[in-house]
């Protein structure tokens, strides 16, 4: 068996751009900068109008707590985003404190807030244009608060329209719209930030929530591609692929990994994309050799894979030429068995590859690099094995566990020396496997099963958001994209264990049908019909370039959207744009070219800080 290395669990999350030994260094604590609720609610559940928290380094947990003692770093409650609302237990007169925390575990000092509950009454008015709070009982309308999407500061008097009835938000960012029972999509806008759309359903009697994090407004610096004659977009697919440090007890997924790329010759009106007469290339100059951090190869066999080693379940190496997609539109690598660690052993779950394009000569015409993310951060030592980050322990623990529940005997078989993957019983779409009949799809089984499990010990319930637990994970942070910084989390678009489980058994594919962006954004951001986000291409570009560059060339992977809360995301964009947002200069790939709404078919030039795309 390979040796394998753990690494300790006080590692800082990578995505705070933020190194272990900084975590002994760090002696200051965050600072809770906003935190607003009503005056006066008629609901034991009220909605906090504003909370922000700035720090030196990151801050990476919000608290919201009845007592005015400073809580521990450790304690159970903390949330990754600042939660929208608290419920009481009573009417009367109640002070709310509001807490931060950041990676290296200081904790801020408290800021209050105070409201009167009359239960049945009417919900307190903001200051300003908007309303401050939620809407009593009987009321039909939109509500919620507008942020500053870096600082979380509340942004005053920003213009809300729902297409029938408009507003603006107060001082606290709080807006209230009454409308009737409907669809809606709003509109929000304000000097210095981007345009932005939601879509917002309304149901009579009840008020919808609908909360903004604007990005300030882009488009005044020099464009570096400009002088350049290529151009190269590359991303994941997936903004986070999963992983395992070992492979002797049983597998759930392999070391895979997938980055697609395209490459534009730049020129005029009719910049185009190139899929001929060049070469492009991959490589991890960190990442040369898997082997020594994954036992993978030795039990490939037993899980049907004959590969050698450093060489993926596709037949994909860990370097090597990239070939044309099934779209004739890019590149792509498909199936890379890269792991979360370097040659050196340090953990890197955002590996850069290094994507190179040659001419027929070898000449070399543009180079990028690229995040490939991938973590081994499953968590399950959270709730099995011996309390400890024993992964072995763990591992056998999970088995035995399946023995007993399903009458397996998956256990003596891995003592006997023989192992199983879990696909072989339960189908995995992500590998194309059918497993057996009657038996649950492993995402199924493990939504199902674990739901109402995730409490079960004290590490488990203090891990939040609770999709860490077996998804990557608190070191990880896999959730980092735009939506993630917006104050949305995972189940705002998957719903949390129950509805996953829910919408499984009613049918819905794992991995095969996915949350579509088209269902907040609109019809002008949705994907192609029946295909998925990552596969999806734009179809409303101006000046012929429909159909051609896919949505993640210029968006980042799911989970992912740039701009990201991860340094390591927006090296592209920094390379050929000169920022880190998404790309939406033209200029990027055209020269010449008066700035067009890319979203937008009728190629109306707008100015470059407009954009709502």
């Amino acid at each position: 068996m390979k040796k394998l290395i753990f690494i300790p669990v006080f590692l800082i999350v990578l995505a705070a751009g933020y190194g272990a030994a900084d975590a002994y260094r760090d002696r200051t604590a965050p600072t809770v900068t906003v935190f607003s609720i009503p005056s006066t609610y008629g609901e034991l559940t009220v909605p906090i109008s504003a909370f922000a928290a700035t720090d030196n380094a990151g801050v990476t947990g919000y608290l919201v707590t009845q007592t005015s003692t400073q809580p521990r770093a450790s304690a159970s409650g903390w949330t990754r985003t600042p939660t929208a609302s608290y419920t009481f237990s009573s009417a009367g007169a109640k002070t709310l404190y509001a807490w931060a925390k950041d990676a290296a575990g200081n904790v801020s000092t408290s800021k209050s807030a105070s409201v009167t509950i009359t239960l049945g009454s009417t919900g307190g008015a903001g200051s300003g244009g908007g309303a401050g709070g939620g809407t009593g009982s009987g009321t039909t309308g939109i509500s919620g608060i507008v942020l500053d999407i870096v600082t979380g500061s509340a942004i005053s008097g920003a213009a809300i329209s729902d297409g029938t009835n408009s507003t603006t938000t107060g001082s606290n960012g709080g807006y209230t719209l009454n409308e009737a029972a409907g669809s809606y999509t709003l509109t929000i806008s304000k000097s210095g930030y981007l345009t932005t759309y939601q879509a917002a359903a309304v149901t009579s009697g009840l008020t919808t929530t609908v909360n903004w994090a604007l990005t300030k407004s882009y488009g005044t610096q020099k464009i570096p591609a400009a002088g350049m004659n290529y151009v190269i977009l590359a991303w994941n697919d997936l903004g986070m692929h999963c992983d395992q440090n070992d492979y002797s007890y049983f597998m759930v997924l392999p070391p895979f990994n997938t980055l697609h790329a395209q490459v534009f010759q730049r020129g005029g009106e009719g910049a185009s994309v190139v899929t001929s007469g060049i070469t492009v290339s991959y490589s991890f100059p960190k990442k040369t050799n898997s082997a020594l951090h994954t036992n993978f190869w030795d039990y490939a066999p037993q899980y049907g894979y004959s590969v050698p080693t450093n060489v993926g379940i596709t037949g994909t190496p860990l370097a090597g030429n990239m070939t044309v997609d099934a779209k004739s539109l890019g590149w792509e690598a498909v199936g890379i068995p890269i792991t979360p660690y370097d040659d050196d052993g340090t953990w890197d779950p955002y590996g850069t590859a290094v994507i190179t394009v040659k001419d027929s000569s070898g000449n070399v015409l543009q180079t990028t690099n690229v995040v490939a993310p991938v973590s081994t951060e499953m968590m399950c030592s959270n709730c099995h094995g011996d309390g400890t980050a024993n992964q072995q322990a763990a591992q056998l623990s999970i088995l035995q566990a399946h023995d007993a529940y399903n009458g397996t005997k998956l256990a003596s078989d891995q003592a006997a020396g023989k192992v199983h993957s879990c696909s072989e019983c339960h189908s995995e779409n992500a590998l194309g496997a059918p497993g057996k009949v009657g038996v649950e799809s492993l995402s199924l089984a493990m939504h199902n099963f674990h739901k109402d499990k995730m409490n079960t010990t004290a590490a488990s319930a203090a891990t939040t958001p609770g999709c860490y637990n077996c998804h990557p994970g608190p070191k990880t942070q896999c959730l980092r994209g735009i939506m993630f910084r917006a104050g949305k989390t995972c189940t705002d678009c998957h719903g949390d264990m129950y509805g996953m489980t829910a919408s499984l058994q009613s049918g819905r594919q794992p991995w095969l049908q996915e949350p579509q962006c088209g269902g907040c954004h609109g019809a002008d951001h949705a994907e192609n019909a029946n295909t998925l986000y990552r596969n999806s291409v734009i179809m409303n570009a101006p000046e012929g370039m429909s159909g051609k560059i896919y949505c993640e060339a210029c968006h980042n992977g799911p989970h992912a959207e740039l701009t990201t809360a991860n340094p390591a995301d927006p090296v592209i964009s920094q390379r050929f744009q000169g920022d880190n947002y998404w790309i939406w200069s033209c200029t990027v790939c055209h020269s010449g070219q008066t700035q067009r709404q890319m979203h937008s078919g009728s190629g109306t030039a707008t100015s470059g800080g407009s954009f709502s795309d």
